[in-house]
């Protein structure tokens, strides 16, 4: 039985490391797309680990908030370059665009 155990743990912590893994490569796909905001997705995630670090959570969790706040904006790397990188104001439409990083939905007005 302490061997399965065992197994099971490390099997768990090979898991863990690849989520890890995978969402510090999503992370740099999200830097390179803009990567003008690269500091502000390091402060949120640097925010979020102090935060968190004020809880009563193990250091491990607190440094999984701290990768996982700076996936907030992860969903920016679907936004058209040319809104994105806009220097003008938005326009209506462009900006509905602009909304649609933090779901799932993508509906281009434009």
């Amino acid at each position: 039985m302490e061997i399965a155990n065992k197994n099971l743990q490390e099997k768990i912590s090979k898991l863990e490391k690849a989520n890890v893994d995978f969402l510090q490569r999503l992370l740099r796909v999200c830097m390179y797309k803009e990567n003008e905001t690269a500091g502000h997705i390091r402060r949120v995630g640097q925010i979020s680990s102090f935060l968190a670090g004020e809880l009563d959570v193990s250091h491990q969790e607190v440094d999984l908030i701290g990768l996982a706040a700076q996936m907030h904006d992860i969903g920016k790397v679907g936004i058209p370059d040319s809104i994105l990188y806009k220097p003008d104001e938005l326009t209506q439409s462009e900006y509905e665009v602009m909304k649609t990083h933090t779901t799932n939905r993508r509906q281009y007005f434009y």
